[in-house]
């Protein structure tokens, strides 16, 4: 329990800048990230399987919530459009419920291919790197980046392709083309942003170097972050910072509305015209993509923990590792009460969201680098997202402390956090044609991971790999799989390797290799048999 308690406070610590940073993105204050990230977490704790999986508002949700609530975050005040974001975080939390309901998370593990979810990572991810770039290199952000690149006579054609773009449903297309204009004149930069910015990143990315060993993961953003507001708050620095809340805001009293009293008929008549089945699809697909984070979440602890998604699968692998041979490792061994159910992920998320609505956030997803995080504090059980959620919420009388943070620092948070994704995605670089098609098609839940402990003692696997207890350790090994052809990507089999010496052949395999005398000068130690 112990071990839960650090964690957990450790995680609201380090999740700070990001919590202020995404509100930035989803288009609210940065302070009501603060206010309102330990509610969900509480909720999430209680329904949730997993021991390790931090639920919150991460990239990927922000910037689908401000892409599907454009019209009215553009037609109303802040306060209003809080209101409107959170009713939609309750529909997309009841979509997820209903999902869950339905059977969806085990279909989404099992059919989702991995070229699929690497493409929505990676377009995600340059979605928030070119809204963040702007935050992070002009005063007045992705204002001035407008007024900037539209002054330029030489970009006028781009300029209107890419507004063609927009109005055909490429909504980025203009970002991105004023991103590349930025990039190609850096003359027009505020370089005391960019400056700060800079510091911010590459701190982020290698600082964790200049601390003491034993500091816990995230120490070296919260140094940084605190460094750049001590230094606004000085006044040496001329740049946006995220501003004072209101008096008497930030408590949770101020913050929590009932369901009921949610402006859901302005949501639907601002952003789907009026139609009740345009937000139901809407917030369907929205659940449907946030789950693939929890995906990629509970996978990567799958491969590299041998924790399975489904706790039937859990009994056949832990009875089988049982009996298996005493030389198995400790971290291939399969905890049956550490199992968790897609469904069950599915529903948690949709709960996370519910509650977020309640106190005025948005919707919420599971997070990749805190879940990370609470593995290597030392979490244990899904008390430690309890104690998350507990801190948070004690942390919203100081949320004023953060009224001298400057954005770009939180934007280069955000890019740090995002960019070594962009230029460098793991998931997509590692497809390789058919071969990648093959391997892709079958582990679409794995995304082409190696076997995990699981698949490895399944016999109904395609990888699987013997391990009969019975065996003798003088008998023969098992063969491998058999590989994959270099040319069509399909398995082929593999005949035993012979050894032809006239009209004689004998098995390869299991001979022992003619022994040196002893008496010889050129004896080697004796091999008992040929691996």
């Amino acid at each position: 329990m112990l071990n839960d308690v650090i964690a957990g406070v450790t995680l609201a610590l380090t999740s700070i800048p990001q919590a202020v940073a995404y509100a930035e993105v989803s288009g609210v204050a940065g302070w009501r990230g603060l206010a309102t990230m330990g509610f969900p977490c509480v909720a999430f704790a209680a329904a949730t399987g997993s021991p390790w999986a931090s639920i919150g508002v991460t990239s990927i949700t922000a910037m689908l919530a401000r892409d599907a609530l454009a019209a009215a975050h553009a037609a109303l005040p802040e306060d209003d459009y809080v209101l409107v974001m959170a009713a939609f975080a309750t529909i997309v939390g009841l979509a997820s419920t209903a999902l869950a309901l339905c059977g969806a998370g085990g279909v989404a593990v099992r059919r989702i291919p991995g070229p699929v979810k690497a493409g929505f990572k990676l377009g995600f991810g340059c979605a928030v790197v070119s809204s963040q770039c702007a935050t992070a290199l002009f005063r007045g952000g992705k204002a001035r980046l407008r007024e900037a690149a539209g002054d330029d006579a030489a970009w006028a054609g781009p300029s209107r392709a890419a507004a063609a773009a927009a109005a055909a449903g490429l909504g980025g297309a203009p970002q991105v083309v004023r991103l590349a204009w930025a990039a190609g004149h850096p003359g027009a930069w505020d370089w005391d942003v960019a400056a700060l910015s800079a510091v911010v990143v590459v701190g982020t990315l290698r600082g964790k170097a200049l601390l003491p060993r034993r500091a816990p993961p995230g120490l070296e953003v919260l140094v940084l972050v605190g460094l750049a507001t001590g230094l606004s708050a000085a006044g040496l620095y001329a740049g946006g910072v995220v501003g004072a809340p209101p008096a008497g805001a930030g408590g949770a009293r101020s913050l929590a509305v009932a369901p009921w009293d949610l402006p859901f008929r302005r949501l639907v008549d601002l952003c789907y015209g009026g139609s009740w089945a345009a937000l139901a699809k809407s917030s369907v697909v929205f659940a449907a993509v946030d789950f693939l984070q929890s995906v990629s979440v509970c996978s990567a602890f799958e491969a590299e923990n041998g924790h399975a998604w489904s706790c039937a699968e859990i009994g056949h692998a832990w009875s089988s590792t049982a009996t298996s041979s005493p030389h198995t490792r400790h971290t291939d061994r399969i905890n049956p009460t550490q199992a968790w159910s897609p469904d069950r992920e599915l529903a948690a998320q949709g709960v996370a969201s519910v509650a977020s609505g309640a106190f005025r956030g948005g919707p919420c997803g599971a997070s990749l680098s805190r879940s990370m995080l609470a593995r290597l504090t030392g979490a244990t059980s899904r008390a430690a997202g309890f104690v998350h959620g507990v801190a948070a919420i004690s942390l919203l009388p100081y949320a004023g402390a953060l009224a001298a943070t400057p954005k770009a620092a939180l934007a280069a948070v955000v890019l740090a956090a995002v960019g070594p994704g962009v230029a460098r995605p793991k998931g997509v670089l590692a497809l390789r044609g058919s071969e990648a098609g093959a391997r892709h098609g079958v582990d679409s839940a794995r995304g082409g991971k190696p076997p995990t402990a699981l698949e490895r003692r399944s016999p109904g696997s395609r990888r699987s790999r013997p391990s009969s207890p019975t065996r003798r350790p003088d008998s023969s090994p098992a063969s491998p799989p058999p590989p994959l052809s270099p040319r069509s990507g399909e398995r082929t089999r593999r005949r035993p390797r012979d050894v032809y010496f006239l009209f004689w052949r004998a098995p390869y395999q299991g001979r022992r290799r003619p022994q040196l005398s002893k008496s010889s000068s050129h004896a080697r130690p004796a091999r008992s048999k040929i691996t």
